[in-house]
């Protein structure tokens, strides 16, 4: 048995309407009364999900673009292989059609201080094979074992957006257990359409708050280093953001 369970995070437009007219009867609706972000809201997800009996659940998150409706069962097909499955995902192609990893190696201090140097990381952790076992997968698009990714605590309600997969990717090592990319299979993601393409005070708080979480509880870092550390990281990522931005419009200015 396949359900569709609908999370709507008090969306402002009248798309939840439409959903419910036409497909209220056919799918699962929960409307939420306020935006309670990535974690919160997608728990709510898995918990109804283990309530109508389902083995497995796909997170899938609505600037997702399924590319072949085949993935659904390839994907299902390969957790049902592996005899200790939790997680698993595809590759990801961009909203403009090029490729981003779509996967994360565990960080180190220096990761954490300079995001950059994580993004070349990550991109040289990749390795030619179909499926390869990683640290966290990027959280647009999972399939998981719904019983035991609830056993795990599922995602940290502490936060609102970003660290969700650390903070997963932490849980799953002190259980000796990977994550699984498979890279034959392909989802698109329009990035430029979320919070993660704008430029604002609450995308960096969300990130500092979110970091913060994943240093003290996960990483066993002290409050006062990992504030520390949260502050020189945002402090990083503004500016990367703010040389990225005026690189983009120098590149616009000299095609026109």
């Amino acid at each position: 048995m396949k359900r569709i369970i609908i999370i709507d995070n008090n969306s402002s437009d009248n798309s939840l309407n439409i959903l419910e007219k036409k497909y209220g009867k056919k799918y699962i609706i929960i409307r939420n009364k306020e935006n309670l972000g990535y974690a919160r809201g997608n728990n709510i997800g898995i918990q109804k999900s283990t309530e109508v009996g389902m083995k497995y659940s796909f997170i899938i998150n609505p600037d997702v673009e399924i590319l072949d409706f085949n993935i659904f069962d390839t994907i299902i097909k390969f957790g049902e292989s592996m005899e200790n499955f939790y997680i698993a995902g595809p590759n990801i192609i961009h909203h403009n059609n090029f490729y981003y990893v779509p996967f994360y190696k565990r960080p180190d201090l220096l990761d954490l201080i300079f995001p950059f140097i994580l993004r070349i990381r990550n991109k040289k952790r990749n390795n030619n094979s179909t499926i390869q076992e990683v640290y966290a997968l990027h959280g647009s698009f999972l399939l998981i074992d719904t019983n035991k990714f609830k056993k795990i605590g599922m995602f940290d309600s502490r936060t609102f957006l970003y660290n969700e997969e650390n903070i997963i990717g932490e849980k799953l090592l002190k259980l000796n257990v990977k994550s699984y990319i498979i890279k034959n299979l392909y989802i698109k993601h329009s990035v430029a359409k979320s919070v993660d393409a704008h430029f604002s005070f609450l995308k960096f708080r969300y990130m500092f708050e979110s970091l913060f979480v994943y240093l003290t509880n996960y990483r066993n870092i002290n409050i006062n280093s990992a504030y520390t550390i949260s502050i020189i990281s945002i402090i990083n990522r503004v500016i990367n953001n703010f040389i990225r931005k005026i690189l983009y419009f120098i590149l616009i200015k000299v095609v026109s």
